[in-house]
This record gives C-alpha cells, structure tokens and sequence, in this order.
C-alpha cells in the first residue's frame, strides 16, 4: 500500500502532532509496511526535525513561488506550473518520453509518486481556511483530480469560503473526493453550503488524539500548582483590530499569571507547539518573553520559558508532569489532554470550542475576542478548586477519543476500496 499526505507543514508542531497520529491510524488500517511519502511546504528542514518521516517537498512550492524563488518572474513560474500539468497528462496517457523533456527529475519523481500512490490524502489540521493563501493547495489537489488518483481528506477544520474563484475549484474538488472527514460541526456546515451531500462528510476526532500517553497518577499539588502555558499571537480579530486585541490578551494573560503565582503558589512554564524552528515563521516563545518582561522582577522568578523545540511525544510527555495547561494553541490542548491533564483552553478560532464542547467541558473555554481579567482569573479559580477531581473526568473522555480516532482508518479503508 502506497499512500501519499499532502499540504503539511510540519514545521507547525501542532501539524506535526496530527500528522504523527495519522500515520499510526493508517498504520493500523492499512498495515506496517504501508509506504507513506509524505509532501510538505519545507521538506529539507522537516526531514532534520523528523528523519523518520520520508518527506518531499510541496509540489506547488518546488515550482517555484514568489517566497521561495525571488529570482523568478510570476510569468516563469505560471510557465513552470503549465509543463508541469502538462508533463502529468503525458505521464497519464503514456507519453513518458515526452513528460522527461517537460519537467526536471524532481518533478519527474513527483509525478512518478502521485501515480503510484494508492491513494492521496489531503492532511488534517486548519489548512482550508481564507485566513491562508489557499491557491497552493488547490493546486495540488487538483493534481489528484488530473491523474484521476483517489483522494481523501483526513479530519480537519475548514471554511467558511467566500471568495468566488476558491468556492469553484474547492466544490469540484471536495465532489471528487473519496471520502471527507471533519472534526467539528461547523466544518460539516461549511461543506453543506457549498452543496456537498451530508451523507459524504463524516465526523471524527482530530487525528492527534491518535497519540497517547502511558497511565500516570496526577501531578501531586501539596507544595503548589505547576501550571504550563501556550501563547501565540493572533492577527485575526474581528471585533478589535490586530495591535488593541493582542494587547488586550497579553494584558489578561499578565494577570492571570500575577494571580497564579500571587494566590496559589504556582510555577510557570511557557511552552508551546511553535516554538524553537528558527527557520518557521512563528515562534510563540518570543511572545512568552514580551509578556514575562513586563512583569514584576519577583514574579519573573517563578516562571521559565522553555524556548526550545520539543516532538509531539516529547510534549505529551512533558504535559504529563503538570497539574493544569492554559492552551491558546489547539494542539498544546490536545497534547495536554492526551496525557490527562487538565486544560484551560483559549479559542482563537471555532474548532477549540467545538471540541469542547464535544467533550462536555466547554465551561471552561474562553473565548480570545471577549476574555477579560474577571473571566480568565474565575475560570481559573473555579478549574484549579476541581482539580482534585476533575483528572478521571478527563481520563474517561481522552480515552473515549482516543479509540475513536483510530476508527476514521477503517472508513477510510472502507470508503477508499
């Protein structure tokens, strides 16, 4: 079995969670030996994070694009893309001869490689959103459609699509496709109003609850909470603009720190899934020093910033050691609690408080664009009062997901054969 995964990012610690937890769903589904080559937007700097993984690079990116190839007009690069379609179609109806002079060998492998797949699956996570430039995407989804090869989307966040040339190409291409996982009701939504049957989108859990944790007891809480954090900066607001709305939330997350340390003797610890790539675009450790250096020098002295990079089972392991996480990153919450820690989660976008509430804990969400100092500081209160016996609560539920994550390889077997 020959599978491909497209539109990763691993360099986003949290991508690289799921894309992990895929890897041992279609394991289990599809065997040990299925041969899984997996195309990513940096794939020389994430084979050196993750050498386990056989990576190639993004098709649209390796043709050149105007981030990458600053020496490439847009003309060449629209002319690179043509022969490369072309170079496909050729390869498809046995021309192979002629493809050889049309693309270099890299190309030459990717086509080679998207022929041979089995199947492509289009990756997990929050990759189809407006928010991003969806065009690269596109691109090589279509090249599924092209050479007529099945194609899969594994559990994601998606939509809502407004722009007309997105909602055209991403209808005929959720059409085609074999199988639509999603992980959130809004997702299912945004599908159904571009027209696509209900009964096409099936619902599952995001595949990083795939990874798991071995049983531990709870962190003991007798000399104080040891508390982890995740920050990150977000430039999405709708109902303040960028500057006053990530000032707003550093300001409420300097409270709430001054609180935790103030009134229940806690240590800190910044730490996120972004955090220690130089060569990614974000690093949510630098916003960690913003915030930390703004406070009182007495209070700095019970916080540490772990800036470095961390595997998603290094991070699993490491949630396991604390009492509670307060996540801004989705995947720091799900990491968390797949090692049955307790998470306050801060939603900066619809899919954090849908698996809230699809966990019976959306009480203790809150939500980026309305949060205040009053609300973080009672949220908090109220969660660290239930600890003692909120962690089997958790256990039950992650454990739940858990098993259910797994499932979504049998429908994609299922739906692919």
């Amino acid at each position: 079995m020959r599978i491909v995964i497209t539109n990763v990012v691993a360099l986003n610690g949290g991508d690289a969670a799921i894309l992990y937890g895929m890897i041992n769903i279609l394991k289990r589904s599809f065997g040990d030996n299925t041969h899984i080559v997996v195309f990513d937007n940096d794939a020389a700097v994430a084979s050196r994070y993750y050498p386990d993984i056989e990576f190639r690079q993004h098709i649209y990116a390796q043709l050149g694009d105007k981030k990458t190839d600053l020496n490439s007009t847009k003309f060449k690069r629209r002319r690179t893309r043509i022969q490369f379609r072309l170079a496909a179609w050729c390869w498809q109806h046995k021309l192979r001869f002629v493809s050889r002079r049309l693309v270099n060998t890299e190309s030459l492998d990717n086509i080679r490689i998207y022929d041979e797949a089995d199947f492509i699956l289009s990756t997990g996570g929050t990759i189809l959103v407006e928010h991003y430039a969806l065009k690269p995407r596109i691109f090589d989804l279509n090249l599924c459609l092209q050479m007529n090869k099945p194609l899969a989307f594994f559990t994601q966040s998606l939509g809502p699509f407004k722009k007309p040339q997105n909602i055209k190409a991403l209808t005929k291409i959720f059409n085609y496709a074999s199988a639509l996982l999603v992980r959130d009701q809004s997702s299912k939504q945004h599908l159904i109003d571009l027209g696509i049957p209900e009964n096409s989108i099936e619902l599952f859990p995001d595949g990083a609850f795939a990874l798991h944790a071995p049983p531990h007891s709870s962190p003991s809480s007798s000399e104080g909470l040891n508390i982890a954090l995740s920050v990150r900066d977000w430039p999405f607001f709708t109902q303040h603009d960028s500057t006053s709305g990530m000032a707003r939330y550093i300001d409420t997350i300097q409270h709430a720190v001054t609180h935790l340390i103030e009134h229940h003797q806690a240590t800190l610890t910044f730490i996120s899934t972004c955090q220690g790539i130089e060569e990614y675009w974000k690093d949510d450790a630098q916003l960690a020093h913003k915030i930390v250096d703004g406070l009182p020098d007495n209070l700095q002295k019970s916080i540490t910033i772990d800036q470095q990079h961390h595997t998603p089972i290094q991070l699993l392991n490491r949630f396991s050691d604390f009492n509670l996480v307060i996540a801004t990153r989705m995947h720091v919450a799900i990491l968390a609690l797949c090692a049955h820690t307790p998470v306050l989660p801060i939603a900066y976008e619809f899919k954090t408080k849908e698996l809230f509430e699809q966990l019976e804990l959306q009480q203790w969400v809150q939500d980026i664009e309305t949060m205040s100092e009053q609300s973080l500081l009672s949220t908090i209160d109220a969660l660290v009062h239930q600890l003692p016996d909120i962690h089997t609560q958790y256990r039950s539920k992650i454990d739940a997901l858990h098993d259910e994550a797994y499932t979504a390889g049998e429908y994609l077997k299922k739906a692919l054969s």
